[in-house]
């Protein structure tokens, strides 16, 4: 069946229509399937109001596996979602909702299914940034149990286990820009690290990505430990950004002696 991103295939005379002129309505005939219709198409007799629409909350609600919401086990099964609609057609429906186009995926990207999503919402961010000139980076945890390829276990912080985001943020607390950590196989700019070291690299690759009316603020950096370094600071006062973090012991005396 053809397919275009963000869009959804209904019958071979419609052809692709845009998502949100799409509605989901269930279908009394073939109870507990849905029927999908145009929203400029007339509205059937019997669809006098729209009818409940499964959303998985996940904090609220979470099982190993989407399936076993429509299981016959009773320590799984939720009968609210099985007498809303049936399991086999809301993985039909699932399956035409995608958030990338599946022929051009960056295999590298591990979290390529939600690429557009993130930068859809660091556009988002970058748009309302307050313009102040302070900004933070520093890593944050997504708390995360399940298996992932990107999960990460943290001894000694509040949230071990899960996805590590590196975040720029202003005093305010308000995120600028983020980036989940993948490993060193993913975004990895070998002349920065070879420059900066690994926690530099990370600065300037995500500090990169920010549109150019806040790169062109006089901006000052604060960092820890694990991205400070003399030739990062040295590089962020040539390019006219100061930079204050603290610095390691032994790093502190290899710069001495």
């Amino acid at each position: 069946m053809p397919m275009t991103t963000g869009k959804i295939v209904i019958s071979e005379k419609l052809g692709p229509i845009p998502l949100e002129e799409v509605e989901f309505w269930p279908n009394k005939d073939s109870y507990p399937d849905c029927y999908v219709r145009h929203r400029k198409e007339p509205a059937l007799k019997e669809e006098t109001e729209p009818k409940e629409v499964i959303v998985f909350y996940h904090r609220y609600h979470t099982l190993p596996s989407r399936r076993l919401y429509w299981s016959l086990d009773a320590d799984v099964g939720v009968e609210l979602v099985a007498k809303a609609m049936s399991r086999d057609r809301f993985e039909e429906i699932l399956r035409f909702l995608p958030s990338t186009d599946n022929q051009a995926l960056n295999k590298d990207d591990k979290l390529v299914t939600i690429r557009p999503l993130m930068n859809h919402l660091n556009t988002k961010f970058a748009m309302a940034y307050p313009m102040d000139q302070h900004i933070s980076l520093d890593e944050a945890m997504i708390e995360y149990f399940g298996r992932h390829g990107c999960k990460q276990c943290i001894l000694n912080k509040p949230v071990r286990f899960g996805f590590k985001a590196w975040c720029l943020n202003s005093p305010l607390g308000y995120l600028a820009t983020f980036d989940v950590y993948q490993g060193t196989a993913f975004g990895l700019n070998r002349h920065y690290e070879e420059r900066f070291g690994k926690g530099g690299d990370t600065l300037m690759i995500i500090f990169g990505k920010l549109p150019s009316h806040i790169k062109d603020i006089p901006v000052r950096f604060y960092f820890d430990n694990y991205f400070t370094s003399l030739p990062l600071v040295n590089h962020l006062q040539e390019i006219n950004y100061g930079a204050t973090g603290t610095i390691r012991e032994t790093e502190f005396r290899r710069l001495v002696l």
